[in-house]
């Protein structure tokens, strides 16, 4: 699950590089790569 876990963090840093450059994604957007890390630590944690 640790692959999972490194994913989900490259995509929160790429949000956050995002949203730091003004160039914000749509709430969609934002809600999917929430949802993937939530995702991801559940699995971690269920594991």
């Amino acid at each position: 699950m640790s692959a999972i876990l490194v994913e989900a963090l490259k995509s929160i840093i790429a949000l956050t590089l995002s949203l730091s450059n003004h160039h914000a994604p749509s709430q969609r957007s934002i809600a999917g790569t929430t949802d993937i890390a939530n995702a991801a630590f559940a699995s971690d944690i269920n594991d």
